[in-house]
């Protein structure tokens, strides 16, 4: 009986945490969660939003930053 007592107390303290994490706002005025970055915006400056574009845009000429080296050493970058 006692453990349950401290169950039940433990789920509604652990409850009312959560509720009042959740209600704390950070006063941001944005209104949705931050946006992710896409695999394609750490190829180089520039590169994710080249690669976005519509097919019947008219293409950009590349820059010496838009491509970054590659070694054979470096760990992979994990998909998801």
């Amino acid at each position: 009986m006692i453990k349950r007592n401290i169950l039940v107390r433990l789920a509604l303290f652990g409850g009312a945490a959560l509720a009042l994490t959740a209600c704390s706002g950070g006063g941001g005025s944005s209104g949705g969660p931050p946006p992710l970055s896409r695999l394609e915006d750490f190829f180089g400056t520039q590169f994710g939003v080249l690669f976005r574009q519509g097919p019947n845009t008219v293409p950009t000429k590349p820059t010496s930053t838009d491509i970054i080296p590659l070694t054979l050493t470096a760990l992979p970058k994990p998909l998801h």
